[in-house]
């Protein structure tokens, strides 16, 4: 029985763990969107930008993160306008690029080109992890998650198991 019970155990909190870093994401998605809907949260516009970049970079090392708690391994389809991991990988570098302090030797950063992305990158993050499933290497789970419950608004994971024969 104790054999058994243990893997359950271990699965319940590896779904938590997910879970919540879906939840962080979801807070830190709400920022941006109270910004791109104009909600400023400091008076200058580089700052501005560089918290919103913040908020992008820690939302892109959850996705890695959360990928790691789900067995390593995070399968989905790419497509144009779901976010690749080569999507990722340029919005944490051109948010990483901004978050460092300005070498005076090497110019300005364009904070409007950059704050020009914000909408598009959100986009893309939100339809990769709005509904999505990840199926473990053993083939035999999937973790079904959803970024908004329709009861409290938080995010809800679930697992299916393959049916032996």
């Amino acid at each position: 029985m104790e054999n058994n019970y243990l893997p359950h155990i271990i699965e319940d909190i590896e779904i938590t763990k997910y879970r919540d870093c879906l939840w962080v994401i979801k807070k830190r998605m709400d920022i941006i969107k109270k910004h791109l809907n104009g909600c400023n949260f400091t008076e200058y516009r580089i700052t501005e930008v560089e918290f919103v970049c913040l908020q992008f970079r820690k939302i892109v090392e959850l996705i890695a993160l959360s990928s790691l708690v789900a067995h390593k391994e995070l399968y989905s389809e790419a497509h144009s306008k779901f976010a690749t991991k080569e999507n990722l990988i340029e919005i944490y570098d051109a948010c990483s690029g901004i978050l460092h302090s300005e070498n005076p030797y090497n110019g300005e950063v364009n904070a409007i080109e950059l704050k020009s992305q914000f909408l598009t990158w959100a986009n893309k993050i939100i339809l990769l992890l709005n509904h999505h499933m990840i199926i473990l290497p053993c083939n035999s789970i999937s973790l079904v998650a959803f970024m908004e419950s329709i009861e409290d608004g938080n995010p809800q994971v679930a697992i299916l198991r393959k049916q032996s024969h």
